[in-house]
């Protein structure tokens, strides 16, 4: 009876959210097409202006950039709307959800009232009347979290209970209000939040709290062993917990945080940690300059004619954008090959050798599009690019940025890849990867080259069907030779680590390997820090 009645009230209660349901996602599907119409619009706006912007005045491409920037506008408020609705329905159904499982919960609870009245009779049935009452202690203290029996505290049974009335019982009906939840984390903590990233147990047994997150105790991973909480009071006071900050290899705390831009009082000490990959000592903490975040990003994809005229157009847009420009990107064709071959991403500009990508950043729009534009009639009278197209909205710029940052997951699909982060001078930049095409030749799939040409990065990767030591022998040293012979850098930005330790020679002079050695044997004589890593294994 008590079943039919809490599934009437629950069928009455949703009546009519499908027709609410359908009429939300057909509001969502025309902000939907209203949005792309608006893109659509955008789009040709900006080709437009591309197109024209030769002949355009100051004003003309003033507000030609505004009426863009109002199609933005009203493309984001459709957007939002969705996000709205979106938000309302899952609200609305969220509602019935959590109606439900309280009715749920309530007849968990009859049952469990039911089950502990009845004159069942087992083996020890008659010890369940006489421990009614007593409550039982839940192995996990957070809400909407059902454990696994490695997480789970062992319950206490009521004496003389049926191991049927434990299974029934063994979910609390309180354990399903606060659905929908993570089935693997523990949910408690000094935080008294519910569960997000890592957590730890607590082996003190009088400790009233079991959990807890990996910040609300300064810890940043999981330590080895038995880890011991003091209790909750004590680490409430002291979110450390018991556990001390690793700085240097024996131990000392060394504070160099300062917000001072200059500061000229001896040895700059910090240097020496940075890019030091651990070896030397543990950063845990760090003082950052954070700029404002700019009100106006403007994106540039252009088509160059060769790697030449791309030096010359990056010279160009540092003299003639200056403190607005934040980046300066290239690729090859073979890059723009493989996004399309492998992640159907389109070139939005007509094929060509080279590409560029310029970001701009300020906090003028009228004064940020006067020098873009500017800049873009120059590049395109001299001939520096063939092609090129414009993005100022979020969608655009996102869209153009795309074709940049995923080239390394295209790469990936194209088989296995060998990978060199080398810094060279720039009007050297690129030839060497001319050079591996001719020395490689078809043993290799794909020789392209990328980066970010603003500070000399060139990102080198050659693609093969699968790893082959004789097409890695052709690779290696000749590729760190010829960099040492430009007097460049073998990692000009993700480190050494354990695969090029013993390359480091290519980049620097046996005294500074020396020097190092001598820092490392001081700061770490027991080479506890990150042992075998960054220095070179043979001197």
């Amino acid at each position: 009876m008590a079943t039919a009645m809490y599934l009437e009230h629950y069928l009455d209660s949703i009546e009519n959210l499908p027709c609410e349901l359908q009429r939300n996602f057909q509001l969502m599907r025309e902000l939907d097409q209203r949005t792309e119409d608006k893109k659509a619009e955008i789009d040709i706006l900006a080709a437009e202006y591309i197109s024209t912007v030769k002949t355009l005045s100051s004003d003309q491409r003033v507000e030609h950039l505004q009426k863009i920037q109002s199609a933005y506008n009203k493309c984001k408020e459709y957007s939002d709307d969705k996000v709205q609705l979106a938000m309302q329905t899952y609200e609305m159904v969220d509602k019935h959800i959590r109606r439900l499982d309280a009715d749920l919960a309530r007849f968990e609870a009859d049952l469990k009232d039911k089950l502990e009245g009845s004159d069942f009779e087992s083996a020890g049935g008659r010890g369940l009347k006489k421990g009614r009452g007593q409550k039982e202690k839940r192995g996990s203290r957070g809400r909407g979290r059902r454990t696994s029996e490695d997480d789970t505290p062992k319950k206490k049974k009521h004496k003389g209970g049926s191991e049927f009335t434990d299974t029934i019982l063994s979910v609390h009906p309180s354990d399903v209000l606060d659905m929908p939840v993570d089935p693997n984390e523990p949910t408690y903590c000094l935080c008294h939040q519910v569960s997000y990233g890592e957590m730890i147990g607590c082996d003190n047994p009088d400790c009233p709290i079991e959990w807890f997150h990996f910040a609300c105790v300064d810890l940043t991973t999981k330590p080895k062993g038995k880890w011991f909480q003091q209790g909750a009071a004590e680490a409430a006071d002291d979110p450390g917990g018991g556990t001390h900050p690793q700085v240097l290899a024996d131990g000392t705390v060394l504070n160099c945080l300062t917000s001072l831009r200059k500061d000229n009082t001896g040895y700059d000490l910090k240097q020496l940690f940075i890019g030091s990959e651990g070896t030397l000592g543990v950063i845990t903490a760090v003082s950052i300059l954070c700029p404002p975040k700019p009100s106006t990003v403007n994106v540039a994809f252009l088509g160059c004619p060769g790697f030449a005229e791309v030096l010359q157009t990056f010279r160009t847009c540092r003299a003639m954008l200056g403190e607005i420009l934040s980046a300066f990107e290239f690729m090859d064709a073979e890059c723009m090959k493989l996004v399309r071959l492998h992640l159907g991403l389109s070139c939005p500009v007509q094929e060509s050798p080279f590409y560029v990508l310029i970001e701009t950043a300020g906090s003028g729009p009228g004064h940020d599009a006067e020098k873009l534009g500017c800049f873009l009639e120059q590049v395109l009278d001299s001939g520096l690019v063939t092609d090129g197209t414009l993005g100022s909205d979020e969608r655009r710029i996102k869209m153009l940025w795309a074709l940049r940052e995923r080239i390394t997951e295209a790469l990936s699909r194209d088989g296995y890849v060998y990978k060199y982060d080398l810094s060279l001078p720039l009007d050297r930049l690129y030839d060497l990867v001319g050079d591996l095409r001719a020395r490689l030749g078809p043993s290799a799939k794909h020789v392209v080259g990328y980066g970010h040409l603003g500070d000399g990065n060139l990102h080198l990767n050659v693609t093969s069907e699968a790893f082959s030591t004789s097409l890695l022998g052709a690779l290696e040293p000749y590729v760190y030779e010829w960099t040492a012979g430009q007097r460049g850098s073998v990692s000009a930005e993700h480190g050494l680590g354990f695969k090029k330790k013993d390359v480091l020679g290519y980049s620097k002079p046996p005294e500074a390997l020396q020097l190092m050695r001598q820092l490392k044997a001081l700061l770490d004589p027991k080479g506890i820090l990150n042992p075998y890593k960054m220095l070179p294994t043979h001197a």
